[in-house]
């Protein structure tokens, strides 16, 4: 039996010009990383560079995907998963990523088998024009689509930071997204509060999927 937990995180600058601020991020993220498997980071900012030496610095069992946007002072995701090095080298999971729109989109794909798989989706969607919208819309269909057909086995997660307007858009600007049962994608999420002066962090826990029966 795998049990996942998930954590989604906008970070508001995880690699913040104050080494006070910055260091209290990693804290967080540190232990995030101890209660989620899969941990969604926004709005990280930074260069790849530092990417690396965050990594180096947390010390972990755990495997990157990146998409940063061309000014190292806005956007950037960042999903980290586990290793799976716990696992013999036969039952790892093949890790993939494709990036769907550059520092906002983030695609993880973590196949057991291509029976066996988890899609995740780590979104940023301010800013995104309707054709970026478009090309974002089109992949997480399938996937809930597939997911829905065998939810014992195969989930797609769609989470993140999502702005909404307070304004809703002229109908011929909406773009419409499916609907699902909780079932086969859906979660229940609470949040958790985190003061860094005059900011505030907002850390998002999805509930734990299990795959299989509960032991």
């Amino acid at each position: 039996q795998w049990k996942l937990c998930l954590a989604t995180w906008n970070t508001r600058s995880l690699f913040h010009h104050d080494l006070e601020l910055r260091d209290r991020k990693v804290s967080l993220l540190s232990r995030l990383l101890s209660q989620g498997s899969i941990v969604a980071l926004q709005e990280t900012h930074g260069s790849d560079t530092e990417i690396q030496e965050l990594c180096y610095h947390l010390n972990r069992h755990v495997r990157q995907a990146s998409s940063l946007s061309p000014s190292s002072s806005a956007g950037g995701v960042i999903t980290l998963v586990p290793s799976f090095r716990h696992l013999p080298a036969e039952h790892r999971p093949n890790i993939s990523m494709r990036i769907i729109v550059p520092g906002r989109v983030l695609n993880v794909i973590i196949m057991f088998s291509p029976t066996i798989w988890v899609s995740h989706y780590n979104v940023h969607n301010f800013g995104l024009n309707r054709t970026q919208k478009e090309r974002i819309a089109s992949p997480i269909r399938s996937d809930l689509s597939r997911g829905a057909l065998a939810p014992d086995s195969c989930l797609a997660v769609v989470c993140g930071d999502f702005n909404f307007a307070d304004i809703p858009p002229k109908s011929e600007d909406t773009l419409a997204m499916p609907t699902t049962s909780a079932s086969s994608h859906g979660s229940s999420a609470g949040s958790s509060g985190w003061s860094e002066g005059s900011q505030s962090a907002n850390v998002n826990f999805i509930r734990e999927y299990r795959r299989g029966q509960d032991s």
